[in-house]
């Protein structure tokens, strides 16, 4: 299962200097590996940053998507 959305942003701040969200993901990795991928990007042609998340099993999908839509807007 995946999801994903669009979300609108002012600028286009490095998605690298999100903290909370770069340690989030750092966690992500560490205990779920095999089973979740993420992908966080500025769109190129629209104020958006994308998110996409994919995992095995839809809770965790859904856990973790709305943990990353919910450290992402705290920054944008």
């Amino acid at each position: 299962p995946s999801k994903s959305i669009a979300l609108p942003v002012k600028s286009k701040t490095p998605i690298s200097s999100f903290d909370k969200l770069q340690d989030y993901l750092k966690e992500i990795d560490s205990s779920h590996k095999e089973k979740v991928r993420s992908l966080i990007r500025y769109s190129g042609t629209e104020p958006k940053i994308r998110i996409l998340v994919e995992a095995q099993q839809e809770l965790l999908l859904d856990n973790v998507f709305s943990k990353i839509k919910n450290l992402i807007s705290e920054y944008i």
